[in-house]
C-alpha cells in the first residue's frame, strides 16, 4: 500500500547507527546542485541511481538494494562553509508494507550524509549516533537534540544551527562521522 512516505527507512536508519533530523539541513542559501551526482553509482551490493532538477535544486534517489528491494529518497545538496552534506529524506511515493495503526506511529526524518567527492565516484560518511551522543553528553548546549528510549538520538534544532553543528562537532570528535562508503559510477 502506498502511503504519504516511507517511514521505515527512518527507522532502519536509527537502528543501524545513524542520526536522524526532524528538521531538514539546507536552506535557499547553502542549497546547491552539481550535475556531477547525477547518474547511476555502485555502493556494495546497491546501486544508487540520482535522477536530478537543477530548477529545483533537489534530486530524486532510488537505491536498488538486495533481494530487489528499493528505497526512494528525496535528496539536496548542501554547502556549509565549503564542505558538501546530502540531506536524505524519504520521498512522498515511496512504498512502505506495514498495518495502518503501525504506519500512525512512524514519524518521517531527515539523514545527513558528509560528501567528499572526486572525478568518477564520491564517498558519503553518516553520522555516528554513539559518538554524537557522547559528544551531546558532554556538551548538550551544541545543538537541539532528544534522546528517546530504543533509538539513542535524534536531532530537533533548526537547519541553521544544524549547520553550524556539522562543522563544529568533527572539531571536537573526529569519530562524529563513520567510515565513508565509496560510491563509484557505473558506466553505460
Amino acid at each position: 500500500m502506498k502511503i504519504r512516505s516511507c517511514i521505515a527507512l527512518s527507522l532502519v536508519l536509527i537502528i543501524s547507527g545513524c542520526v536522524p533530523s526532524l528538521h531538514q539541513l539546507w536552506t535557499k542559501e547553502t542549497l546547491v546542485y552539481d550535475e556531477a551526482f547525477v547518474g547511476s553509482f555502485k555502493e556494495g551490493d546497491n546501486v544508487w541511481q540520482f535522477t536530478g532538477d537543477p530548477n529545483d535544486t533537489s534530486y530524486e534517489l532510488v537505491i536498488a538494494e538486495k533481494e530487489g528491494k528499493k528505497s526512494q529518497l528525496d535528496a539536496h545538496l548542501v554547502d556549509v562553509q565549503g564542505q558538501l552534506f546530502f540531506d536524505f529524506y524519504p520521498s512522498d511515493d515511496a512504498e512502505i508494507e506495514c498495518g495502518d495503526w503501525l504506519k500512525f506511529h512512524l514519524v518521517r526524518a531527515h539523514l545527513f550524509l558528509k560528501v567528499e567527492k572526486t572525478k568518477d565516484a564520491f564517498s558519503l560518511a553518516v553520522m555516528d549516533s554513539e559518538e554524537v551522543g557522547k559528544l551531546l553528553q558532554e556538551n548538550p548546549k551544541l545543538v537541539k537534540h532528544e534522546f528517546i528510549e530504543d533509538s539513542p538520538l535524534v536531532l530537533t534544532d533548526t537547519p541553521e544551527n544544524l549547520q553550524k553543528f556539522l562543522i563544529e562537532a568533527p572539531k571536537l570528535n573526529d569519530k562524529v562521522f563513520g567510515d565513508p562508503m565509496d560510491l563509484v559510477r557505473i558506466t553505460d
